[in-house]
């Protein structure tokens, strides 16, 4: 029995990597949901809905209102941002909107210091442009249990009265915000409707901004929770149609990106981690597994897959997961199963 311990210790050197794999990653599903719909009584109810994941991201829909003492009380992390958005004329003046008011109002009362730099930063003329965010660390006492539990305010500038430039500048900054919460390691991001207001017809559309920020999001685990905020007060109509809006954009990116089939995180590394474990077991059945052997195997094996996997990677390219899933089992499985015989191969039997 003693003889098959060192055996057995080694066999799982692979399941130790993809645990460890998992937990600096701890993300199972890339995408997962797209078939869903968010539902306005549900949401009225309950105040908050999973949508799905995207990207590595759970997307999120709540309903909000930041002067509720209860604003952002779902959320337990301590790193979280706010974005929101300000327009600005052609001299460079900012204007600001209701949510930036109200935020300052808040501000005011539990944060002064915060208050006072973000006005100075709002009053001066040319200091931010459109298409670029200004990123602002905010100091609200965690004591207080009323106070939104907020890191980081990400101003979005947006030129002012000129609804076809502003697609375009969120197409910009989005990615700067997305660039953000990753080095900053946010958890949470709460994004309201930016460029969008019932009482504005010069404003953009839902789909405008919705669009936006699907076809921007990038794969990654931070931020883990996007919560999409949607104003409690808003008009019935207008809620109807920001919900009907999110839920064709959902499944328009959702299939356009994953083929309406949920698809792992970090797929092809961790499926060659699982074969990698499987290949260790069938040669130990047969060869007195050493640390030389392990290592020769090990090394042949995950160089095999890996370039097999790349060239997978580029005949299942524009097919969707479900393919790549497929194809790369049965290349991976093949890998593991045959290894003793396949490491026999060489190009001199060709010409013998």
């Amino acid at each position: 029995m003693r003889r098959y311990i060192p055996r057995t210790i080694l066999a799982l050197v692979p399941i130790a990597f993809l645990c460890l794999d998992i937990l600096l990653y701890p993300v199972i599903f890339e995408g997962f949901g797209g078939k869903r719909d968010v539902g306005i009584v549900p949401l009225l109810t309950r105040g908050e809905l999973r949508l799905g994941t995207f990207r590595a991201h759970a997307i999120r829909v709540s309903m909000d209102d930041i002067r509720d003492p209860n604003f952002l009380g779902n959320i337990n992390s301590d790193r979280s941002a706010l974005v929101i958005s300000v327009y600005v004329d052609r001299d460079g003046e900012v204007i600001r909107g209701a949510l930036t008011e109200a935020l300052l109002e808040i501000l005011q009362k539990s944060s002064p210091q915060d208050a006072r730099r973000l006005i100075d930063l709002l009053s001066q003329q040319n200091a931010i442009n459109p298409g670029h965010i200004v990123s602002f660390d905010l100091h609200i006492p965690v004591a207080g249990s009323s106070q939104p539990r907020l890191k980081y305010l990400l101003i979005t500038p947006l030129r002012y009265g000129e609804p076809d430039q502003t697609k375009a500048e969120l197409l910009s900054a989005f990615p700067e915000v997305f660039s953000f919460a990753t080095d900053q390691d946010v958890s949470s991001l709460i994004l309201p409707c930016l460029g969008t207001n019932w009482r504005n017809k010069n404003s953009i559309t839902f789909d405008e901004f919705f669009s936006s920020f699907f076809d921007t999001l990038r794969s990654g685990t931070q931020p883990r929770d996007i919560y999409f905020s949607f104003y409690r007060e808003w008009p019935s109509f207008y809620l109807e149609a920001a919900v009907s809006s999110l839920n064709s954009n959902w499944h328009r990116s959702f299939d356009k990106t994953y083929s309406n089939f949920p698809n792992l995180y970090r797929r092809q590394f961790r499926f060659v981690i699982l074969f990698w474990f499987l290949c260790v077991l069938i040669v130990s059945a047969s060869v007195r597994l050493t640390l030389r052997k392990f290592i020769i195997v090990s090394v042949t094996f995950v160089l095999l897959a890996l370039g097999v996997g790349t060239l997978v990677s580029l005949l299942t390219e524009g097919r969707g997961p479900l393919t790549a899933l497929i194809l790369e089992t049965v290349v991976f499985a093949t890998l593991a199963l045959g290894f003793r015989r396949i490491v026999t191969w060489s190009a001199k039997s060709v010409f013998e």
